[in-house]
């Protein structure tokens, strides 16, 4: 409750865009990125920060071609 890091990254299956159709939420101040497992294999994001202006300009999660 003391810190608000900008991104938190995930990697857990349950939670992954398979199961929850999302792969970011917004969790008090911080962004939670979740990319988890595909059936076909892992998955991975990709997330461009505004490190200056302190925001995630975007998220992508990706599946390896």
């Amino acid at each position: 409750e003391k810190r608000h890091p900008l991104l938190s990254l995930h990697g857990h299956v349950t939670g992954s865009p398979d199961v929850t159709g999302e792969c970011q939420e917004m969790v008090g101040q911080t962004t939670a990125v979740n990319v988890g497992q595909h059936a076909e294999g892992l998955c991975y994001a990709v997330v461009e920060v505004d490190v200056a202006g302190r925001r995630i300009v975007r998220v992508e999660a990706r599946r390896p071609q």
